[in-house]
């Protein structure tokens, strides 16, 4: 496995004025490593701007949609969990 299948990602696509987003981790059962969180509020900071979005479609990829953020990862990397605030302006 590459530090990419063991981190996981965030893949962005669009459909007309629907962002689709995938959390693509199933080995883990799609749960957010620290590189996927901020990559997903990168992705969702910018749709937030722009004013041709209808809907974001969020997804997982495999038979599970998200587990939650990894804490076992967290707790490895010697790190308290984060929380974040995104308000849409």
């Amino acid at each position: 496995m590459t530090d990419v299948e063991a981190d996981g990602s965030v893949t962005a696509s669009r459909d007309g004025d629907v962002l689709q987003l995938t959390l693509d981790r199933p080995s883990r059962r799609n749960a957010l490593s620290h590189s996927m969180i901020d990559t997903f509020v990168e992705l969702l900071t910018d749709a937030a701007t722009d004013d041709s979005l209808r809907a974001i479609h969020i997804r997982g990829a495999g038979a599970d949609f998200c587990a939650g953020a990894d804490w076992v990862a967290t707790n490895n990397a010697g790190q308290r969990p984060r929380t974040g605030d995104l308000v849409r302006r």
